[in-house]
């Protein structure tokens, strides 16, 4: 009789707790921010570091150049906006200078200071060459070393 009863009141209490559970809601809100991601790299795909300026024999006037083909991938927009972050300048260890420098993308020249280019991109990518020329100093002396950073400013635009 015992057993019985603990059998009834245990399926009592299981039946009963069952019956009680009400279910329970929860909103989570979910964000994602769209980043674009901006890459540039020369048009092989390998990236783009270092260029060793060479000088130029056309002009035959102390000009070095350089040309590169190159890549902008862009995840986001339809087109990328490309600019001088700080004037381009090569020097040596006594701080003498290159003058006369021009960079180019595609035709378009970057100038610091000034508004920037735009290039529209196709199917995220826009290619095209990079052209940087510069004038060695007219003291300059063979076997000197000029180096220079180029900065760029590159953004997405929609």
């Amino acid at each position: 009789m015992k057993k019985t009863l603990l059998s009834i009141v245990t399926i009592a209490i299981l039946a009963s707790s069952s019956a009680n559970a009400a279910p329970v809601e929860k909103d989570i809100a979910i964000e994602a921010k769209i980043v674009s991601a901006i890459k540039l790299t020369k048009n092989s795909g390998r990236a783009l570091d270092a260029i060793k300026m060479t000088y130029d024999p056309v002009k035959n006037d102390g000009h070095f150049t350089h040309t590169e083909q190159i890549k902008f991938t862009s995840l986001g927009g339809t087109k990328i906006k490309v600019s001088l972050r700080e004037a381009f300048a090569m020097l040596n260890s006594n701080n003498k200078t290159f003058t006369d420098y021009k960079v180019n993308i595609e035709g378009k020249e970057l100038k610091n200071g000034s508004a920037a280019e735009f290039f529209d991109l196709t199917n995220t990518d826009f290619s095209g060459s990079l052209n940087i020329s510069a004038k060695q100093p007219i003291d300059a002396v063979d076997g000197e070393i000029y180096t220079g950073v180029l900065k760029l400013s590159i953004e997405a635009e929609a």
